[in-house]
């Protein structure tokens, strides 16, 4: 609704629609929600509906006051290992590095062996009809 047509009850279409949606599906406005809500916390409700001894969600476990609150969970026991992973991830990139570097396959040298030979081969013959 108020996608379509904002707060204004009384723009055109709007009235038409504001009373289906309030008749049909108890639709309410913005305010009017946080009237409703308001007036259940003052009864002892809290957002979803439930007292106090019914609500699973925790919501009268604190009040305003307590958003601050320091709960005193600290991570005990869990030392910074970070200097570690690092040391052991550096480890494994030259491993990795070494072992790119000394399996390099027959297939490869045999590629860079004619690649070379052939290069060398077009010079020589380059530089001969040079001469010539």
């Amino acid at each position: 609704m108020i996608d379509t047509f904002g707060d204004d009850e009384k723009a055109s279409g709007a009235a038409e629609a504001f009373a289906y949606a309030r008749a049909n599906f108890d639709y309410l406005t913005p305010l009017e929600i946080a009237a409703a809500t308001a007036a259940d916390k003052l009864k002892g409700f809290c957002s979803h509906g439930l007292t106090v001894m019914n609500c699973p969600c925790g919501c009268f476990e604190l009040d305003e006051t307590d958003d601050d609150q320091d709960f005193g969970f600290e991570f005990e026991g869990i030392e910074d290992d970070s200097e570690l992973i690092a040391e052991e991830w550096a480890q494994k990139v030259e491993q990795w590095r070494q072992d790119e570097a000394t399996n390099t396959s027959r297939t490869t040298l045999k590629a860079a062996y004619i690649y070379t030979k052939t290069a060398l081969n077009n010079s020589l013959l380059k530089f001969v009809h040079m001469w010539r």
